[in-house]
């Protein structure tokens, strides 16, 4: 078989060579370029040898008579379902509000059946049909077809070698025809070339914006149907039902084309068969006279007479030829014969019959024209079919757009066996449906619907048009009459239906236009981020000739396997892959460059898809593999890719060989005798060795630079040095191919970061930056797309522009292997001691608290002090009965400000800050250092060595003692405590939602007092406007918002204490017998459950009382205790009291009392700054929102977020931008869906009160644990605390359904997402925890897998204090080789607020000394944040440093033996004769096969010079040499799980990781030192 290919082989070659001579003067212009491109072009030769071998003679697949009666049987029920059930709605659209005369019916039904003869039939089943690439439709399809006849293709990845593919077909221009110049025009401007891709997009998303609105008509006019028979079913019934449909519908397509072809065809089929059956009978019982529509006379008629509302009418007509684009563009599913046959012989006829039939009976019935079709027919028949056809055809051409670039990656999954077209995109058929149930809820109008519908299928009509006239001209090169003549008439009648549309555009026609919008948005961006990273990949591209000319100062290895690099390059080396030898300077034994690319075809025959060459001489065992793909195929359905690559490049190294003996040239030996000649001139090696071994070696090359792996002789297998072997015979060469492959295959994928230059304007910013990036996120990873298994995967990054209790009794028991890796790797309980310093808590001057006081007053006390605005109104909704009333609630709001902000806050719970920190979160913490209840369990002894680390000592028989041993001896009761701290932290956040909603909402509603003709809309309008203003402030810093809002704050406490003074001495003193207690008893004695559930309008008034606590990480405590002793609780008493002695006068004034009670002259001044401190109400819960995700983040019980520091001066005031926009989203949502300030009010004090209670539980047992107070003390204020808020809590409870719901769908929501994201993590931690090695491992490595050390430092990121990870052991199986140093990073969060700098770094060796590995652990409060250490990396080696200074003078100053003792470990025992340091320290490549040290050569007598010296030397040259950052990538999943595990881990947790910061970003790592290492837990 080989050899009869060989043969065809060198008879074309000889014909190339006859070909090549024709082309002398191309060659002679190679030769000016200079030897070094000439060197390139022989070291990476192109493929068109290659290519012409492959080509193969493939067919198109012919289908039987009978298949093709089957298939067109079958495509009804996919491709015409929307054609056929347009009767539904046509006539309805046509005459909305009825016909006006007989003549209006004929008129429209002539215009219907001459628009389904020019449209349907004559262009789309005759012309358009025709223009389908093999037998693939829709706008893609003709841009393939126009690439491929004319250089169109924005991204310039083709090459020669691709035309030489079977179904590659393209016609031949004659050079001076039209055709020619309309080529050659279009190629010279990239204008043009633009124009045609975005009309391209244009088309594909108006047939996406058709998949969302055909479903939505269709459904809702067959289910509309059920109000003729019966007229007193509601709409919202209607809708429910055709929601319910569309669920069902969109559910059925992960079953395919196929099955659901065989599923809808009959319905589709008997449907045909009764429309037009109804249609004759129609015809015959009601005007036979109908027929006379068929003279195209009544068009004209119709037009001249109807004037606008005629022409207008076109848009409801339109709608009889929609889902005429989908014959087009669902070719994919069936051959061009069955669709026509089906059209011809079923569909046109049964259409014409049912039109005539309707119009037969609007003839007598001119009012009709709502119901037409059910009341025509005797039986209702199934319109769900009819949604099918654009919703396959949307698949199709999503599934185009993606092989063109021009959408983002999503899973594809082919539905049949049979026929490779027929594809199923489930994340687009989950969107399609909810924007499909979006519109159907939305509009409720089938009149609407139906004006978007039609604008959608007209310009999607255009489109095809305007891209047809260019394949008449260059594919088919039809005279210019004739595109003439076809242009004229298309554009004439879809011309006339667009104008007509056009009048509807504010009656629904404008909903196409947006979802298109949207999606050509995403899709233009998605191809420009394309486009510009694969001109980055060729500008940054680097040749073979400069990987022949790395030299010593990289020293180059290559280990055991092989390795292939993924590009998008048909040539030259990949930027990735000389970043990743820059990182770590080794490669495998054999290298395969793999590019994967579509092409402009429909599919690539599978003898075709390889393509193999070598890359340099033979020995050096590098190729090039390109595996190309048309538009219909899939990647990811080649299960056995890998397969299939090694199989062609053993087939290409046995055809390679047998070329050799059968062709007369030495043109391959030629080359590489000439390419290992340029090789040694340029790294002047000796030519010393020309002999190869049978056996072929694995071990590891010694030189500098990327040389052959030479083979050696039976006998001596240690590692050569010569640099010059003899060819490999063929059956030497695959062994080794063979051989490397067993060794093992590793998947090196880059991860280029694409960002807009600073320069850049704005737009391009946004699109890049902002919506290129967050496509790149949400997207499907190129590993999954490339199916690579995440064992075998290296990501390159880029940038485009258990105790330790009994330890010593324990010792000998657990054996030899574990004390020598305890020796290896040794805690670090001694650096921790070393390092402790006597950090004191910052002291603030009496000056700075009172400057610091009045700060807060703009940031925590604006939500307690604008309180006054809504209370009352919430209280007393229908105003108050009685004055008793008022005095009762009166009492109720001054003892409820005593009691819970004043004593409980204030005094009490603002004591238990964790160093000044508050929130839910600091009080876990607390909990967390005096109790094992931590679920992470990542602390460790040295952790408590910290200054801040304070906690107080328990007495064993105590109760605190009592409880915390009960607590930690059961998971559920800490597993309780964390849910109890996400349910509060959760209802914090919601809090952070409603404030702003609340208090905007009610000051701006005061305008209605004194202009009542204010609409509620423009209120809601105006609240919007300042809740976005407000959250746009945000980034400017508590610091910066305080110096703003405090002078608001503090005038407006000042205003409401003086009008209160005034009321009370104005209406009514008596109003002060409110603060004696009975009143409160007197109020509640009635029993009134009006009474009771009033207690939720009291409860308002303290709320803002959590954003006390909440807020403690901006200002110290005593501050907000003066500010809220001083002023706010004062001027709240008299506010409260001003308003209720208005109200004893006034009872039926609670709605504005606030508002009335102002005297008239200070109306618009208190108006002015009430509106003013609305918006700073906002800001408490604001920024306590932030410093809580904060503190939930550094427990990891929050997904990573961008967190910025606002103040250098106070640390713990931040900004998170995500949450920000995320809260003014829901804000906004709830302010314009709500509109209702009292439902506002009933769920934000369900908010609050949750808070209250997570608060109350948890000071229990602060008070218990941290405290140590007595029981009766604790149950005093558990009692107290609990009376209260259980009191209010029952009255919320009563307003769940009118309001109070909505914090607990957000709480829930967030509380969702917070433990799933803390259950994952807790899952990787338990994997890293079970999957690491030990230290004595590493050490025992033998040849099997040969490991090397390489120069540079290895930063290895990790979450474990101890052990190796499994990321490391399972790199260095992939690539086996480590850098000559070795730093473990641990970056943790602990449980307190800091760790002060002096504490951070804990620095360990690992091993002996001259392995010349480390531990760094460095730790963080929750007040900390990484990503402010800009320096990390510095800090890091300046701790380093300072370990091996310290560590060497403890040797010298200890009288133990430790250090040296450890140090005598079986790596290092036959090496007791090299007691020397080296000055100049050896930074090339150890050719040992274990880990060892790099051991330094003596050059002299140098024992004078200190030993510690020489390693610093050593470490500062590594640095030098390059630091390379390796993470791990681990992808959680779950099998054998039930499925509620399932959905959280395999599609929450997963989601919220895909979407979150990347590790990457936190530790500030650069993209261009950074090595992602991936695996896989399943739990």
């Amino acid at each position: 078989m080989f050899s009869a290919e060989a043969d065809r082989i060198c008879a074309e070659r000889e014909m190339n060579k006859k070909m090549a001579s024709r082309l002398g003067s191309d060659d002679d212009a190679d030769n000016n370029k200079g030897s070094m491109w000439a060197l390139e072009q022989k070291l990476d030769q192109p493929m068109d040898e290659e290519a012409a071998r492959l080509k193969n003679m493939y067919r198109e697949k012919k289908f039987s008579a009978l298949l093709l009666l089957r298939l067109a049987y079958q495509s009804l029920g996919v491709v015409y379902g929307d054609l056929g059930t347009s009767p539904l709605y046509v006539f309805y659209n046509t005459f909305p509000h009825g016909a006006k005369d007989r003549e209006d019916v004929i008129g429209a039904l002539s215009l219907i059946i001459y628009s389904l003869t020019l449209v349907p039939l004559l262009k789309y089943v005759f012309i358009v049909l025709r223009a389908n690439d093999n037998g693939q439709g829709g706008t893609f399809a003709l841009y393939s077809l126009l690439c491929r006849h004319a250089n169109l293709k924005i991204i310039p990845n083709q090459h020669r070698t691709d035309e030489e593919l079977t179904t590659y077909s393209r016609a031949t221009i004659l050079e001076r025809s039209f055709a020619a110049k309309t080529k050659r025009w279009l190629e010279t401007h990239a204008f043009n070339k633009n124009s045609i891709l975005m009309l391209v997009l244009v088309g594909t998303c108006m047939v996406i914006g058709d998949g969302i609105l055909t479903p939505a008509i269709s459904v809702l006019s067959a289910a509309g149907g059920i109000k003729v028979n019966r007229p007193d079913v509601d709409s919202g019934v209607v809708v429910l039902v055709a929601v319910v449909i569309l669920v069902g519908l969109f559910s059925l397509q992960h079953y395919g084309t196929d099955r659901v072809g065989w599923l809808f065809a009959p319905i589709v089929l008997l449907w045909f068969l009764l429309i037009g059956g109804i249609g004759m009978y129609n015809i015959w019982n009601y005007d036979s006279s109908v027929l006379k529509a068929f003279s195209p006379i009544y068009i004209y008629r119709y037009l001249r007479r109807g004037g606008r509302e005629g022409w207008t009418s076109l848009g409801g007509i339109l709608l009889s030829i929609t889902g005429t684009e989908a014959l087009f563009a669902d070719l994919a599913h069936f051959p061009v014969s069955s669709v026509q046959i089906a059209f011809t012989l079923v569909v046109f006829p049964c259409l014409l019959l049912a039109y005539s039939g309707q119009a037969a009976y609007l003839l007598l019935n001119l009012d009709h024209t709502k119901d037409a079709f059910y009341r025509s027919i005797p039986a209702t028949a199934a319109a769900i079919v009819a949604s099918q056809a654009t919703i396959t055809a949307t698949f199709s051409i999503i599934k185009q757009a993606l092989a063109h670039g021009c959408f983002p990656r999503v899973k594809v999954v082919h539905t049949s066996k049979n026929f490779l077209g027929q594809i199923y995109i489930p994340d687009m058929n989950w969107i399609l449906m909810i924007l499909c149930i979006a519109v159907t809820a939305g509009f409720k109008n089938q009149n609407q619907i139906g004006n978007a519908y039609g604008t959608a299928v007209v310009l999607v009509m255009l489109v095809t048009t305007l891209l047809m006239i260019l394949i008449m001209l260059l594919v088919w090169h039809c005279h210019w009459i004739l595109v003439v003549i076809f242009t004229l008439t298309s554009l004439v009648v879809e011309c006339t239906y667009f104008s007509a549309v056009l009048f509807k555009v504010d009656q629904g026609g404008w909903a196409p236009l947006v979802i298109a919008g949207v999606f050509f948005i995403i899709m233009y961006v998605w191809h420009y981020g394309t486009l510009k990273r694969y001109e980055f990949e060729m500008h940054s591209k680097v040749s073979m000739a400069w990987v022949l000319g790395l030299g010593p100062s990289l020293g180059l290895v290559r280990v055991p396997g092989v390795g292939l690099v993924y590009t998008e390059l048909a040539s030259g080396v990949p930027h990735i892959f000389s970043h990743f030898i820059t990182n770590l300077p080794a490669i495998h034994s054999v290298v395969v460059f793999v590019c994967v690319k579509y092409l402009p075809v429909y599919t690539v025959p599978e003898e075709e898809r390889f393509l193999v060459k070598r890359i340099g001489p033979k020995n050096f065992h590098m190729f090039r593999c390109v595996a190309r793909y048309g538009y219909k195929d899939l990647h990811k359905k080649d299960d056995d890719f890998e397969k299939k690559l090694f199989h062609n490049l053993f087939v290409f190294v046995k055809l390679e060989s047998m070329m050799e003996g059968f062709s007369d040239s030495d043109e391959y030996s030629l080359y590489g005798q000439q390419t290992v000649e340029s090789r040694d001139a340029v790294l002047n090696n000796n030519n010393n060795d020309n002999t190869a071994s049978s056996n072929v070696d694995l071990s590891i090359s010694t030189v500098d630079s990327i040389v052959p792996v030479r083979s050696p002789s039976p006998v001596n297998i240690t590692v050569q040095s010569s640099d010059r072997v003899s060819s490999h015979t063929e059956v030497d060469e695959l062994e080794f191919l063979n051989n490397c492959r067993d060794a093992g295959v590793v998947h090196i994928l880059g991860n280029t970061v694409v960002r807009a230059r600073r320069d850049s304007r704005f737009y391009k910013k946004i699109a890049v930056d902002y919506i290129y990036a967050f496509l790149r996120k949400i997207c499907r990873e190129h590993s999954v797309i490339f199916n690579i298994p995440h064992e075998s995967l290296l990501n390159v990054d880029s940038f485009m522009l258990t105790t330790n209790e009994a330890y010593g009794s324990n010792l000998k028991k657990k054996g030899s292997m574990w004390a020598l890796d305890q020796n290896l790797d040794e805690p670090i309980d001694d650096d921790a001691v070393r390092i402790r310093n006597i950090s004191k808590e910052k002291k603030f001057s009496a000056l700075l608290i009172l400057r610091l006081a009045y700060q807060s007053l703009g940031v925590v006390y604006g939500d307690l002090g604008t309180s006054p605005l809504y209370v009352f109104y919430n209280t007393f909704p229908h105003g108050a009965k009685d004055q008793e009333d008022v005095i009762g609630a009166l009492s109720l709001i001054i003892y409820s400000l005593t009691l819970v902000p004043l004593i409980k806050y204030v005094f009490i719970v603002l004591r238990a800050n964790d160093n000044g920190q508050g929130g839910t979160f600091a009080l876990y913490s607390l909990l967390c250092r005096h109790a094992n209840i931590k679920i992470i369990p990542n602390l460790h002894r040295t952790d408590e060595e910290l200054t801040t680390y304070s906690r107080a000592t328990i007495h064993e028989k105590s109760f605190a003692a009592k409880t915390k041993r009960w607590i930690e001896a059961h998971q559920y009761a800490k597993d309780t405590i964390l849910i109890l701290v996400l349910i509060g932290t959760c209802m914090m956040i919601g809090d952070g939602i409603l404030t702003p909603t609340i208090s905007v909402l009610s000051a701006v509603g005061g305008i209605k007092l004194t202009i009542p003709d204010v609409k509620n809309e423009v209120v809601v309008l105006v609240s919007v406007a300042i809740i976005v203003g407000l959250f746009s402030l945000q980034h400017y810093g508590t610091d910066r918002v305080g110096w703003l809002f405090a002078p608001i704050v503090l005038l407006w406490l000042l205003l409401i204490g003086a009008i209160g003074i005034y009321n009370i001495l104005n209406y009514d003193r008596s109003v002060l017998r409110a603060f004696s207690p009975v009143y409160i008893y007197r109020y509640l004695k009635r029993g009134r459950r009006e009474d009771w559930t009033s207690l939720g309008g009291i409860m308002l008034s303290i709320t803002g009382t959590e954003a006390l606590f909440a807020d403690l990480a901006h200002f110290p405590v005593s501050s907000v205790q003066i500010a809220f002793t001083v002023l706010v609780f004062p001027c709240l008493l008299l506010a409260y009291s001003g308003q209720a002695a208005y109200l004893l006068n006034n009872l039926d004034h609670t709605q504005d009392a606030f508002y009335r009670s102002i005297p008239d002259k200070m109306y618009w001044p208190v108006f002015v700054v009430a509106t003013g401190a609305a918006v700073v109400a906002s800001q408490a819960t604001i920024s306590a929102t932030s410093s809580i995700i904060k503190q939930a983040r550094a427990h990891g019980c929050f997904p990573r977020v961008k967190i910025v520091h606002t103040s250098k001066k106070f640390l713990g005031q931040i900004y998170i931008p995500d949450i920000n926009w995320i809260l003014m989203v829901l804000c906004i949502t709830v302010t314009a869906g709500f509109e209702n300030q009292s439902q506002i009010g009933n769920a934000y004090g369900t908010a609050v009160l949750f808070v209250m209670l997570v608060t109350t539980f948890l000071m229990i047992l602060i008070m218990i644990l941290v405290w140590h107070c007595h029981w009766i003390l604790a149950i005093i204020f558990a009692g107290v605390s609990l009376l209260v808020e259980l009191s209010y809590c029952s009255a919320v409870l009563f307003k769940v359904d009118q309001g109070s719901w909505i914090p607990f769908l957000i709480a829930g929501a967030f509380f969702i997402v917070m433990y799933v994201w803390h259950y994952g993590k807790l899952k990787r931690y338990e994997f890293e925890m079970h999957s690491k090695v030990s230290m004595a491992w590493v050490l025992g490595l033998g040849p099997s897998l040969g490991l090397v050390r390489v120069p540079g430092v290895g930063l290895v990121y990790t979450q474990l204090s101890r052990g190796v990870p499994h990321i490391f052991s399972h790199f260095i199986t992939n690539l086996p080789a480590i850098h000559s140093v070795v730093i473990f990073v641990c970056v943790k969060y602990l449980p307190v607020y800091t760790v002060p700098e002096e504490e951070r770094f804990l620095v360990k060796r690992i091993g002996p000394k001259s392995l010349h590995m480390f531990r760094c652990v460095a730790r963080y409060g929750y007040k900390d944040l990484h990503r402010r250490d800009d320096d990390f990396e510095n800090k890091l080696f300046e701790s380093l440093c300072l370990f091996v200074k310290l560590d060497y003078m403890m040797e010298g100053c200890s009288d133990s033996e430790n250090y040296s003792s450890y140090e005598q470990t079986p790596a290092e025992s036959n090496n007791n004769n090299e007691n020397t340091h080296s000055s100049n320290m050896n930074l090339s490549v150890t050719s040992v096969d274990s880990l060892e040290s790099d051991r330094s050569e003596s050059h002299g007598n140098i024992a004078s010079r200190p030993p510690e010296v020489d390693e610093l030397e050593f470490l500062n040259k590594c640095r030098d040499a390059g630091v390379v950052h390796i993470l791990g990538n681990t992808v959680v999943r779950t099998r054998d799980s039930r499925f509620y595990k399932k959905i959280a881990i395999n599609f929450i947790y997963a989601f919220l990781r895909k979407i979150c910061r990347e590790n990457s970003v936190l530790f500030n790592i650069p993209h261009e030192s950074l090595l992602t290492v991936g695996q896989i837990c399943y739990i």
